[in-house]
């Protein structure tokens, strides 16, 4: 009974903050992270499509860098990512980290073997009142009207059984707030 009613405490919990409007003087980007993030994984349940992994390698080394970069020009746009992928310590990152979570031995001797497929989606919109859930809301729908989005976000990233990963970063600039969610396969 006890495991239960932390369980509904739990949920009751993550549906309220949520639900709160957003103070964005106060914007807590962690938490949007992770609403976006598991809300676009019931809209890929829902449409029996692979639900994603978040990767911690994908958030610090990609999605943050390109946030980071967006903001500092206040322009919407794909930042290049030549030098990123040019690089084989985040290769390795991304091949370590996929070891850890699904236990795969993915070829450390020569990185170059690994075949790594990489997509990503941005928006912007205008800072106004809503919740955390509203606005993750309205950029996947921002997301469905693009086909090339659309196509993105809804991609099967699984390759040999295992799922894709991916990760989001938010920021905000004047009155612009920026979301990027970048996705990787890995064919391990």
């Amino acid at each position: 009974m006890n495991k239960f009613l932390v369980i509904f405490l739990f949920i009751v919990s993550v549906s309220v903050a949520d639900a709160q409007m957003i103070d964005y003087a106060h914007f807590d980007n962690h938490l949007f992270e992770k609403t976006l993030f598991n809300k676009l994984n019931q809209y890929r349940t829902q449409k029996n499509i692979d639900t994603l992994v978040w990767s911690n390698v994908i958030y610090k080394e990609i999605a943050l860098r390109n946030i980071s970069i967006i903001i500092a020009k206040d322009v919407l746009f794909h930042p290049d990512m030549r030098d990123v992928w040019d690089s084989l310590r985040v290769r390795q990152l991304i091949a370590a980290e996929s070891d850890e979570l699904f236990g795969i031995y993915a070829f450390p001797d020569n990185i170059n073997r690994l075949s790594f497929s990489f997509f990503e989606n941005i928006y912007r919109t205008s800072i106004v009142e809503t919740t955390y859930e509203e606005l993750a809301e309205r950029a996947i729908q921002g997301w469905n009207k693009s086909p090339k989005h659309n196509a993105t976000q809804y991609a099967s990233f699984k390759v040999n059984g295992k799922p894709g990963v991916a990760a989001c970063a938010v920021g905000v600039s004047g009155n612009n707030l920026y979301i990027t969610f970048d996705f990787v396969s890995l064919v391990r």
